[in-house]
Formats: structure tokens, C-alpha cells, sequence
């Protein structure tokens, strides 16, 4: 077979020293460049070459020891080996493997029907193939860890399986020695019993689907149903499932009702079918309703009851009688509330109790008494003084003031804004700083209300026929603005208007 041409798409990076090397545009993989192919540097004088040990990828790969010529991002060709030699490799490996002895001890072995050979350690053993797929394997079965007891004597290796461990679950355990009662711990192959218990059963009403909840606990599953109002619930078939399996309930509509059928994980013994649960006598059949009231009390049925009318307990709980009135009768026309309950009832008020635990007919709440009860906001209570505790509003929701130092607002949540205006009539820029002219310094004003934490304090000048601007000349306070200096571009007198703003919290 013709050898394959040199690979050459790409470019290579190798660095001297390491034995990974990368490419940029290659196709390694898709070539089918394998371990002893070789690398070979085409850009100088000297050809240095690599051999492959491994391609990971179209992009990179490794030679079987560090890159012995220079560092090169360069184009490359990489040498496929011929498939004579790469067949003469692998066949010469063969031979040494297969010359090792082991095929030797394998011919030397009987091979009377039914066994494997394995080479434990280098030389033949027959083994029987039952051993390989009889699964666990053991000398004798008890049924509790007593009666083990029996086989404390036997050799090392002796193997009982114990079908009930003391928690359910059944195990093997095997001699670790001739030495009496000298056992290994236990190799479980049963897992641990699984119950289950209602929790709940809640009613809805007929014609609503029916529905089971399985909640995981410990050792089973807590199980809640849904029943349909006036439809019967018949236990079906109970089916057993591998240990490891989810519980899962179906239901599947019957006449008059549903039938639930029950999937189950295998319990320690291994089954459960023939056995009833609980829950299968309790919704079976009528003659087991006594049963199924336990914890209920004993309810009777009424002696004679109209159609319609409302069954009510009497003075005992433990009957049910006629309850004389329909539910027609006692459902307000339109669905409104009745009269007696608007009796007395004043225009603009809403029926209830301001104060006082006390009985008898509710009492007309004004507006004022709902928002005292109700903790409420309103239009009558939004604006005026703020308070606080311990960062709770305590007051109104918004406060605004003045005085002459200022206007202000203050709102419930702690933020606080203070502003002012000041006139001067006539303000000489005469002060001379480079090009430009400036005022006399401007003394601090005190803010309307003081700040417990001030974020920003701003001034603006507006001078009637120029450009001008306010330079502050210290920091404010929590109490006052800072004194400032007006400036303006070109000298001269001018009315001025100085806007003061500042914000921050009240607490």
C-alpha cells in the first residue's frame, strides 16, 4: 500500500523543552495523525524532528519527550508512519505478550464442563461458572441472629445468611477465622422495611378529580389524600417494586367512583403481596365503617330528615338531626347582607368596635376611629409633623415648614431637604482674580431646620446682564450653609439673586 503524504495544513508552536506542542488551522484528529508518527521542523537549516506520543485534539498533542530544537510558531510537516511498520509493531507486541507463560498454563490446565479459567497470579484456575452467576453465595440460612449462634465452630470461610437482622433487614456474614464466633460484620442485601401511613384526608367537592400525596420519610412514605364528596374509593391491586423504586398511587375511575391501586417497593422479606394494609380496611366495605370511625365519635344518622334542609349535630355531637332550614333560607336575597346587620347603620361609617372587648350589636366607626384601628394613611393624615422611634414612623408622612431662614420638607422615612432665596439689590463685581471679577464674601446662612446628616449643599447666583457663578469658602454645616463669593466675567454692579439648596435626613 502507498505511503500517505507528508501533513502540512497550519501552522505549529513548540518550545523547546516541553514535550506538548499546539496548532493553529490544523486538523490533526481528522487526518488520523496517531502516536509514532513524527514532527518535523522545516524552517532552518537543521530538520529537527519529534515523535508523537498522543494527539488530543485537531489542535494540539504531545511527543514522546521535550522539543530538543528551538522555540518556532512555523509551518511544519508531520511524517505519517508506514502501515508495514506500524502492523509490525503491534503484531511484535502480541508475541510478548503472548509469550509470557500464561498461555502455557492455560493449555496445561483440565478443563472437565461447567468451569472458567482465571489466571490469579500467573498460573491456571478452574473455576465453576455457577459461582460466577449464582449471586450471593453462603453455607446455610437462619432466621435470626440467634440462631447463627449455632455455627460459631465452623472454619474460616463458613458463610450464614441471617434472614432478619434485628431491624428487618436480612444479611450475610462469613468467618473470618477458625476462631469461635469470630464473624464479619454484616453484608446487608435487603434494605430497610417500608411503611406507610395516612396523614390526611381531605374532602372536595364531587366532581373534583381525587388526588394522593407520598411524602419520603424514614423507613416508608406519609401519605395525604383528596376524596370527591359522595364518591366511594375501592382499594385494587397492590404491586411490588424493586427496593430501590419510588412509591406511586393510580387511581382508576370505577363505577360511582375510583379504585386505588398501590405500587410499592419491596419490603425487607423481600414481598408484600398477600398482605393488607390498613388503609384497605378502612375504605373497603360498610361492614368495616365502626372501624373506620375510630378517633370520630359514634355518629347516627337522623331519625327522619326533609330534602335540602342543613343537618346539624345535637346537644352531644354523636347525632346528626334535621336542622329545619334550607339553604335557600338562609341565604340573603342577591347575595346581600341582611338587614338586621345594616340596622342603625349611619351614613359614611363602617360598623365595628373602637375600644373594649365587649358583646351585642357593633357600633358606627367614624373615619378617624378606622385609620386609629386600621394603622392607615389617608388624605386627613399624610401631611404634617413627621416623628419617629427607633426609625419607625410614629407621624404624618410629609411635613413641610418655613421661616426666615427657609422653606423645608421633611418626609417619614428620615430624608430632608431645606432651600431658600436671597435678593440683594445691587452687588459690586469690582474684586479682580485673573480675568474675571468677583464680590464680596457672602456671610453663611442657617438652614430653616438642622440636619443629623447632610449629603449635599448647593448655591447659585444669577446676576442681572452677566454670567456669574457662586464659589463657596469653607464646608457647610449640619446648621448652615458656608459663606461664598459671587463671581462674573466682566466688572461692574448688578442685582443678584443667590438660590440656596440643601439635602440630607432629619434622623
Amino acid at each position: 500500500m502507498a505511503g500517505k503524504s507528508d501533513y502540512v495544513t497550519g501552522t505549529i508552536t513548540l518550545t523547546n523543552g516541553q514535550a506538548s506542542f499546539s496548532g493553529t488551522g490544523s486538523g490533526w484528529q481528522l487526518a488520523q495523525i496517531r502516536e509514532g508518527d513524527t514532527v518535523i521542523d522545516v524552517t532552518g537549516a537543521t530538520e529537527f524532528m519529534g515523535v508523537i506520543a498522543s494527539i488530543t485534539d485537531n489542535t494540539s498533542g504531545t511527543l514522546t519527550k521535550p522539543w530538543e530544537g528551538p522555540d518556532v510558531t512555523a509551518e511544519y510537516r508531520i511524517r505519517y508512519m508506514a502501515d508495514g511498520q506500524r502492523s509490525t509493531a503491534q503484531a511484535r507486541l502480541l508475541i510478548e505478550l503472548l509469550g509470557n507463560g500464561r498461555l502455557t498454563a492455560i493449555a496445561a490446565a483440565a478443563e472437565p464442563a461447567g468451569v472458567i479459567e482465571m489466571l490469579p497470579g500467573g498460573s491456571a484456575r478452574l473455576v465453576p461458572l455457577t459461582d460466577l452467576v449464582s449471586g450471593a453465595n453462603y453455607d446455610v440460612q437462619v432466621a435470626n441472629m440467634a440462631a447463627r449462634a449455632a455455627f460459631d465452630g465452623q472454619v474460616a470461610g463458613f458463610a450464614v445468611l441471617v434472614a432478619d437482622t434485628g431491624d428487618g433487614r436480612a444479611a450475610i456474614f462469613s468467618k473470618l477465622s477458625n476462631a469461635s464466633g469470630d464473624w464479619s460484620a454484616a453484608a446487608y442485601v435487603t434494605g430497610p422495611p417500608i411503611t406507610l401511613d395516612i396523614t390526611e384526608v381531605d374532602e372536595v367537592p364531587y366532581g373534583a378529580p381525587p388526588d394522593v400525596t407520598l411524602t419520603p420519610r424514614a423507613g416508608g412514605y406519609d401519605v395525604s389524600f383528596v376524596i370527591p364528596r359522595g364518591m366511594i374509593i375501592e382499594p385494587g391491586a397492590t404491586t411490588t417494586l424493586a427496593s430501590d423504586q419510588p412509591a406511586a398511587v393510580t387511581f382508576v375511575p370505577v363505577t360511582g367512583g375510583y379504585r386505588v391501586d398501590f405500587a410499592i417497593p419491596r419490603g425487607p422479606t423481600g414481598d408484600i403481596d398477600g398482605v393488607t394494609p390498613f388503609w384497605v380496611t378502612r375504605l373497603g366495605s360498610d361492614a368495616d365503617a365502626t372501624a373506620a370511625r375510630t378517633g370520630l365519635g359514634a355518629v347516627g344518622a337522623p331519625g327522619s330528615a326533609a330534602d335540602n334542609r342543613i343537618a346539624v349535630f345535637d346537644g352531644d355531637g354523636n347525632l346528626l338531626k334535621d336542622g329545619g332550614k334550607t339553604i335557600a333560607e338562609l341565604t340573603p336575597a342577591n347575595g346581600s347582607v341582611t338587614n338586621v346587620k345594616l340596622a342603625d347603620m349611619a351614613q359614611a361609617t363602617i360598623k365595628g368596635r373602637a375600644a373594649g372587648a365587649g358583646t351585642g350589636v357593633p357600633g358606627d366607626l367614624t373615619a378617624a376611629q378606622v385609620l386609629a384601628i386600621t394603622d392607615a394613611y389617608a388624605k386627613s393624615n399624610i401631611l404634617g409633623a413627621v416623628s419617629q422611634s427607633a426609625g419607625v414612623p410614629t407621624g404624618a408622612v410629609i411635613e413641610r415648614g418655613s421661616n426666615a431662614n427657609g422653606e423645608y420638607v421633611r418626609f417619614a422615612d428620615g430624608t430632608q431637604i431645606c432651600t431658600r432665596t436671597q435678593s440683594y439689590p445691587s452687588v459690586s463685581f469690582s474684586n479682580v482674580s485673573g480675568s474675571i471679577y468677583f464680590a464680596a464674601s457672602a456671610p453663611a446662612a442657617v438652614f430653616p431646620v438642622s440636619f443629623s446628616v447632610l449629603h449635599d449643599a448647593s448655591i447659585k447666583t444669577f446676576a442681572s446682564g452677566k454670567a456669574s457663578w457662586a464659589a463657596t469658602g469653607n464646608q457647610p454645616t449640619l446648621s448652615s450653609w458656608p459663606n461664598f463669593y459671587a463671581f462674573a466675567e466682566i466688572s461692574g454692579t448688578a442685582p443678584l439673586v443667590v438660590y440656596y439648596f440643601a439635602i440630607g435626613r432629619w434622623f
